[in-house]
C-alpha cells in the first residue's frame, strides 16, 4: 500500500495529474436475459453489442456523465441507479448483470452469476463483485474464450492467422493450467501479460491484461480501441437526416445558422426521430465548392431533448456553433499556405448518428424536485468546454472533503457513509491546501469544538500528528483551526 501523505507536495506536477484524472472505471455492463433486444437497452446507452444469443454489452461511455447527474439527482449509488434500471427494461423476467472496467471483464461476471444461479446486478467495484471476480472458475473462463472465439470470428478486428492461433492456444492453456494444478484463474493473476502472449499468443495476452491489469483506464478514453476488443455495435436501420443544397455559397455563421435551424425543425418532424430521444451526437457534413465533403461531430455532454428546445434549438445550434469555428480555423490556415481563399459552403447532410430514448418508466423513476440538476446539465451541453465542479467526500481526513465529482466512494468507508457525510458538510468550504500557523489577534473570540481528526497512520509517515479541530469566531472572522499533541495552533480553513 502507498503511503498517502497528510499535505502532500503541489509542486509535483506529476503527483497533481494523476490527482486530478482520478476517475471511476466501471462504465461496460453485460446482461444476460432470455427476451433481451437492442430496443429495450436503448435508453440506457445508444451503444450495445450482442455477445451471444442471451447476451448484450452496452457501453456506458457516451451517456455516463449524464447516469452520475441521475444518480446525483435521486441520491442514489451508481450501482442502485442501473440496478433499478435493468429492472424496469427486464420487467418480470430474470436477468443476470454485472458492471465492470472492461467488456471482458463484465462478461466474465455475468457468466460467473448464472453459472452459480446469482441473480441480479453486481458491480465489480463492490465487495461482491470483487469476491465472486476472485472465485470465476476455469471453466467459466474457457466457455468466454469459446465465445470471445465467435465473435472475433465474425469481425475484422483479427486476421484469420490470429483467430487460428488463438483456438490452438486455448488447448495448450488448458493443459498447463491443469498440470500445474491452478484451481481458477484468479490464482495467477500475477502472471506478467509478457509471459502469457510468448506462451499462448497475442489474443490470451490480451484478455489476461483486460481480466487482471492494475492500469487505470479514463472515461475519455475507449476501453475497446485500448484493449482491441472486437467490439460490434448494434447499428439502427434507419438514422434521422437531413439534406441540405444551397441556391448559393455561403461562409458565414449567420447564413448557416439560419439554414440549420430549419433542418433541426425538419428533423423534429421526421417519423424516424421520436418525441423521447435525446440526442448524444449530431454528423454533420458540409460540402464544399471544390466538392469535398468534411465531417464535423457535434457532441453533448448529456442527452439532449431537441424537441423541447423547438423553435429556438438554442443548445444544439451553439455546438454547432463551436464546431464551426474550429473548422474555418482549420480551413483558413490550410488554404493560408496556398495564397488562395477557402471555400464557400454549397450543401451539407445533418444526421443524428447516436440518440438515447427515454422510456415512460424511466421518466417516473426519475421524478424529482431537483430541478438545480436539470439546469447544470442545460448549461453543461452549452458551454464550449466542461464544467470543472466538485462534491462533498465522506471522509475522515480534512484535506478530502471534497474532491471532483463522479469520484467513487472507497469500499472500506461505504459502512460509515451517513456519518462520514455529515461530518464533511460541517467543514468549511475553503481549506487550505497547507495548514497556516495561527496567532490570536487579541480580541474576544468564542471556540467550539468541531472534531478530533487523525490521518491514515498505518500508511503515513510517523511525523503526522492527531488535531483537534475548532470553529474560531471573531468580529472579523470565522476560522476552522485545529491544535496538534504539541499544543500548537494553525489555520485549516476559512468559513466566512
Amino acid at each position: 500500500m502507498k503511503p498517502i501523505l497528510l499535505f502532500p507536495d503541489t509542486t509535483n506536477s506529476e503527483l497533481s495529474k494523476k490527482a486530478l484524472n482520478h476517475q471511476s472505471n466501471t462504465y461496460y455492463i453485460a446482461i444476460t436475459a432470455e427476451s433481451m433486444t437492442a430496443v429495450d437497452l436503448q435508453y440506457i446507452s445508444p451503444q450495445s453489442m450482442q455477445w451471444d444469443h442471451q447476451t448484450w454489452l452496452i457501453d456506458l461511455g457516451p451517456c455516463y456523465n449524464y447516469w452520475q447527474y441521475q444518480s446525483q439527482k435521486q441520491h442514489l449509488r451508481m450501482e442502485d441507479l442501473f440496478r433499478q434500471l435493468l429492472q424496469h427494461a427486464c420487467q418480470e423476467q430474470l436477468f443476470y448483470a454485472a458492471m465492470a472496467t472492461n467488456p471482458w471483464q463484465a462478461i466474465l461476471l455475468t457468466k460467473s452469476m448464472e453459472n452459480k444461479g446469482m441473480k441480479g446486478f453486481i458491480s465489480i467495484s463492490s465487495m461482491i463483485g470483487q469476491n465472486l471476480f476472485r472465485h470465476v472458475s476455469w471453466n467459466v473462463w474457457w466457455d468466454c474464450c469459446e465465445q470471445f472465439y465467435t465473435v472475433a470470428s465474425r469481425g475484422q478486428t483479427y486476421t484469420a492467422k490470429q483467430i487460428h492461433e488463438f483456438k490452438q492456444k486455448i488447448t495448450a492453456m488448458q493443459r498447463s493450467m491443469k498440470r500445474l494444478g491452478v484451481q481458477r484463474p484468479h490464482q495467477v493473476n500475477e502472471l506478467p501479460v509478457q509471459q502469457i502472449r510468448r506462451r499462448f499468443g497475442s489474443l490470451l495476452a490480451k484478455l489476461w491484461q483486460m481480466s487482471f491489469s492494475s492500469g487505470n483506464t479514463s472515461f475519455n478514453e475507449d476501453a475497446t480501441h485500448k484493449y482491441d476488443f472486437p467490439w460490434q455495435s448494434f447499428q439502427q436501420k434507419i438514422k434521422a437526416c437531413r439534406k441540405t443544397t444551397l441556391d448559393h455559397p455561403i461562409i458565414e455563421w449567420s447564413q448557416v445558422e439560419a439554414y440549420l435551424a430549419g433542418d433541426l425543425n425538419q428533423l423534429c418532424l421526421l417519423d424516424s426521430f421520436k418525441k423521447d430521444d435525446r440526442i448524444i451526437n449530431l454528423e454533420w457534413r458540409v460540402v464544399l465548392q471544390d466538392l469535398t465533403d468534411v465531417p464535423i461531430n457535434i457532441f453533448f455532454r448529456h442527452p439532449h431533448d431537441l424537441h423541447r428546445e423547438a423553435p429556438h434549438y438554442r443548445t444544439a445550434l451553439l455546438q454547432v456553433f463551436y464546431q464551426f469555428q474550429k473548422f474555418r480555423r482549420d480551413l483558413d490556415l490550410r488554404y493560408h499556405d496556398l495564397l488562395t481563399s477557402p471555400p464557400a459552403i454549397i450543401g451539407w447532410q445533418l444526421t443524428i448518428d447516436q440518440s438515447m430514448r427515454t422510456l415512460p418508466q424511466q421518466k417516473h423513476l426519475f421524478e424529482s424536485q431537483n430541478n438545480e440538476i436539470d439546469r447544470l446539465m442545460t448549461i453543461e451541453n452549452q458551454l464550449p468546454i466542461e464544467l470543472e465542479h466538485y462534491q462533498i467526500e465522506r471522509h475522515w481526513v480534512a484535506e478530502h472533503s471534497f474532491g471532483h465529482y463522479g469520484k467513487p466512494l472507497p469500499h472500506d468507508l461505504q459502512d460509515l457513509d451517513s456519518s462520514l457525510q455529515i461530518l464533511s458538510i460541517q467543514r468549511p468550504l475553503y481549506i487550505y491546501e497547507k495548514p497556516k500557523p495561527f496567532t490570536d489577534d487579541g480580541l474576544s473570540a468564542m471556540r467550539y469544538f468541531c472534531e478530533r481528526s487523525m490521518d491514515q497512520w498505518w500508511s503515513c509517515p510517523s511525523d503526522n500528528k492527531q488535531r483537534d479541530y475548532y470553529r474560531y469566531m471573531s468580529e472579523s472572522r470565522h476560522l476552522w483551526l485545529f491544535q496538534d499533541e504539541s499544543g500548537r495552533w494553525f489555520i485549516h480553513g476559512v468559513y466566512s
